[in-house]
Formats: structure tokens, C-alpha cells, sequence
């Protein structure tokens, strides 16, 4: 009992501190973010916290992106991992019936009909299983499915099978169903629990809010995140988040750095880059080019790559007084 206890717990915490991780990017000088929300109930699926865009928000093939959802799940130990075959399993997700698989297909319907407009997240320190199929189709640069790999292979092949069950198991008759589904989907391996205390810290301090002080047993945002929901507040825009800190002790103020800068990025890989788009006027994507830190083609840097980075930084002429460029990129990409 004890045990499920602190289970429990900790992945209320867990789901907290990566609520306030977002709500931190409503303070970003450039933020496409305008709501952040806890426990969004008008989503069955993937409702553990939702990112609200406002115009001008695009996803990594730059169609227009509405929303993030999140489902957080965290883990006591690291004995287990993520398989193509356990997505089907309702036990993967603490569920009685419904697997993930099916609340992605739910999910997808309701918010991203033709597969854009908004994302779906899984977001857990499990890893993807290195020896299952699901390893060799997940992108290491954003955590999508690679849907070209899964689509190759006759229906003897493994990825065959995998795309038969999952079309059995969601009652769809064909690929194309079945790969539009998946097309928001993003596995997304989190860090430890303290890792995520230490990440919120920085992000607090950055965003005008009070840091968690090193050691303390109690951890206010925590603690907030539970009576807000107990209050039913659990939706907030940045004004909203500002009246809560100040009525909480929890507001320091948010001092902008940069006044008059046109801030440009340029983004190749994804680790430490997640929300480029929250600390620039302008971003060039080229995660779709990558697998991790190799591109998926040599070829893809003179048909693609360059020819990208060549019209985004053309923009630089444009009569803007002075410019930062912000670049999370491949070394071969910066020196360009």
C-alpha cells in the first residue's frame, strides 16, 4: 500500500512539474503559447496537459499548429520500455480497456482530422525498447514515427505484421487510415523526477517566478498544482499565471533582455531546442531532414539543407536593424 502510494504521488508530481515547464513558456519574449492547461476535460485522450498556440504556430513540416497534448506517465523504477505491441496493451497506460494506441485514434479524430493541426505526446522516462520494431521507426530528432519506414515491407516483413495488428486492433481497413493516425503522434522519453526539479528550476528563475530552494523537502509548485485543481483553475493564460504567483509569493517579475533584435533560429536537432520557437521571430525546422544527428540522405544536404538555410537567412536583408541568430544546428549547418 505504501508503495502504491508513493506511486501515486510521484506521478502527480511528475505531471505537475512538466505543467509549470510549459507554463514557463508563456513568458518567453517571442512565445507562440497562449494557454496552458492541467487536466483539460473536454479531451478524453491525452488530457494530462494541453499547449495552446495562437496564430503563427507551425508543426516540424510547417503546417499550422493549433495545440500540444500531453499524456504523462511517469514510472517508479526503469524496469520496463516502450513496444510497438504494448501500445495495444491497456496495461501500458494503467487502463482497464482502452489502449494507447485507441486513445490516440480518438484523440487524432477529435483535434488533427488528416493527421495536422496538433500533436500528441507521450511523455515518460521509459525508453523505446532498442530490440523492437518501434526503435527502428521512431525518430530520434522529434519522437515521430517515421511513417515511410513503417509503410516499407511486404505484409510478411516485420513491419508487415506491425501494421497489420495495429490496423486489426484499431478497426481500420488500410494503411493510409492507419498512417494518418499515427502522423501526430510523438513518444517523447522524459527525464528522471529530479532531473525535471532541477530543469523547472532554471525555467522558473528564467520566466520571473521563485525557484524551489536546493533541498527543500516541499515543493511549492507541486503543492499549488493540486489546490488549483482542487479550486478548478487549471487552465491559464500568462496574466492569469502572473495573479496566481503574486497572490502565492511565487512572482519575482519578468525583465525582457532584448528590445529591438529580430531573433532568427535555425534548428537541426531537437535536444535542448524543444521550443525554439518561444525565444525567436523566425525559425527555420530542418528536423525533418534528420534521424538524431544523421541526416536521413547525404544527399538531402545539397538538395535540401542548403538550399533552405540559403532562402531563410536571405530574409536578413530586409532592412531590420540588427538581428541575433540563434542556432541549434550541426556544425556543418553553422559555418554555412
Amino acid at each position: 500500500m505504501a508503495l502504491a502510494i508513493v506511486a501515486r504521488t510521484q506521478g502527480d508530481e511528475y505531471q505537475a512539474r512538466w505543467f509549470w515547464m510549459n507554463v514557463c513558456r508563456l513568458f518567453e519574449d517571442r512565445t507562440k503559447v497562449f494557454r496552458v492547461t492541467y487536466e483539460q476535460h473536454n479531451i478524453k485522450s491525452f488530457d494530462d496537459i494541453a499547449v495552446s498556440y495562437g496564430a503563427g504556430m507551425t508543426d516540424e513540416d510547417g503546417h499550422p499548429l493549433v495545440a500540444d497534448y500531453y499524456q504523462v506517465k511517469f514510472h517508479v523504477t526503469a524496469a520496463g520500455t516502450i513496444t510497438w505491441q504494448g501500445m495495444m496493451d491497456p496495461a501500458f497506460i494503467n487502463a482497464a480497456s482502452v489502449s494507447f494506441l485507441q486513445r490516440l485514434k480518438h484523440a487524432q479524430g477529435q483535434y488533427a482530422p488528416g493527421g495536422i493541426g496538433a500533436r500528441f505526446y507521450l511523455y515518460t522516462p521509459w525508453s523505446i525498447d532498442a530490440g523492437d520494431t518501434l526503435a527502428s521507426i521512431v525518430s530520434r530528432a522529434d519522437g515521430r514515427i517515421m511513417l515511410q519506414r513503417l509503410a516499407d515491407g511486404g505484409p510478411r516483413s516485420k513491419m508487415g505484421k506491425a501494421r497489420a495488428a495495429w490496423r486489426e486492433h484499431l478497426a481500420v481497413e488500410t494503411d493510409e487510415e492507419l498512417l494518418t493516425i499515427l502522423r501526430p503522434l510523438r513518444l517523447r522519453q522524459g527525464p528522471t523526477l529530479q532531473e525535471l526539479r532541477e530543469a523547472l528550476n532554471l525555467r522558473l528563475q528564467l520566466a520571473g517566478l521563485v525557484p524551489v530552494e536546493e533541498g527543500s523537502l516541499i515543493h511549492p509548485y507541486d503543492e499549488l498544482t493540486r489546490k488549483l485543481l482542487q479550486a478548478g483553475q487549471t487552465s491559464f493564460t500568462r496574466t492569469e499565471i502572473e495573479h496566481v504567483g503574486k497572490r502565492e509569493k511565487l512572482w519575482r517579475g519578468h525583465s525582457v533582455v532584448e528590445h529591438g533584435a529580430y531573433r532568427m533560429g535555425i534548428r537541426s536537432f531537437f535536444r535542448w531546442a524543444e521550443h525554439l520557437e518561444d525565444e525567436t521571430d523566425d525559425m527555420l525546422c530542418l528536423l525533418a531532414c534528420f534521424n538524431g544527428r544523421k541526416p536521413l540522405s547525404p544527399k538531402l544536404w545539397h538538395t535540401t539543407v542548403f538550399p533552405c538555410v540559403e532562402r531563410f537567412l536571405s530574409k536578413m536583408q530586409r532592412g531590420q536593424p540588427y538581428y541575433h541568430l540563434h542556432l541549434h544546428t550541426h556544425a556543418s549547418i553553422a559555418v554555412i
